[in-house]
């Protein structure tokens, strides 16, 4: 073989080498991020810190119709996104779920003095559960161990869930047929006005408010997962519902 051919073959061995390479390193940070992480520590469920808990007291002693949040029988989701120019071959869309929204709706008849606080703890948060999966006709694609590491990730890197551990709300009703919510939501310490629009259904002593809404998360200091330069990563809305029961007593 003379010195030119030697020095093409060399050369293409390098460059298939290189390409190997990469597409290892790129398996291996794709697998890596679907690992099982260490044991996240989260702030053990209580109420967030100045929650109006005796305000409901006093106006429930009061004779008022302040409705308890019924966590059990109450549903919030969260619509998570994969973008990025490897997301439509390597990303997932996910979804979010709870049933831990703690809380109390004052409704009396005058709409306009309508109130509204609630919690959610974030360690209540489920990723990708079969069950509502299956309700909301999306496809199972991960393995337990996968989705257990990308709710770790979300807790830890994403929401700092140990050192923000709730998303709280307090809303009144931002027309006089109380259609939509004049919301403060905090999250990852920090707060933002959003409109909720929102029905509201009332049976006897029970309530079910329900809406849906969306918000960004870099509007509360939330940097959403990338990797890759962004070629993989997760995009900054998020669509939000949530089915509420609240019962009188």
């Amino acid at each position: 073989m003379n010195s030119a051919l030697l020095g093409s073959a060399i050369l293409d061995f390098m460059a298939v080498h290189r390409l190997r390479i990469c597409a290892l390193a790129l398996a291996a940070l794709l697998l890596a991020g679907c690992a099982p992480a260490p044991p996240l520590p989260v702030a053990a469920p209580s109420v967030p810190a100045g929650f109006p808990d005796a305000f409901y007291r006093e106006a429930a002693a009061r004779g008022e119709p302040v409705f308890s949040i019924d966590g059990a029988r109450s549903l919030a989701l969260i619509h998570v996104y994969r973008g990025g120019s490897l997301g439509a071959k390597f990303g997932h869309d996910h979804l979010v779920s709870s049933r831990g929204v703690r809380g109390h709706i004052l409704l009396p008849n005058d709409l306009a003095a309508a109130r509204v606080d609630l919690y959610l703890s974030l360690d209540t948060l489920a990723v990708d559960d079969p069950e509502r999966l299956a309700a909301e006709r999306m496809p199972a694609k991960l393995s337990a161990a996968s989705i257990e590491a990308t709710r770790r990730n979300m807790l830890g890197a994403v929401l700092d869930a140990a050192r923000y551990p709730f998303a709280v709300i307090h809303a009144t009703c931002g027309n006089p047929g109380c259609t939509g919510l004049s919301a403060q939501v905090t999250l990852h310490g920090v707060t933002r006005r959003l409109n909720i629009p929102l029905e509201l259904e009332r049976k006897s002593r029970r309530l079910v408010a329900s809406g849906h809404f969306e918000l960004r998360q870099t509007d509360f200091g939330i940097t959403p997962y990338s990797a890759l330069g962004g070629a993989l990563l997760v995009r900054d809305r998020l669509d939000l519902s949530f089915c509420i029961e609240a019962a009188n007593g």
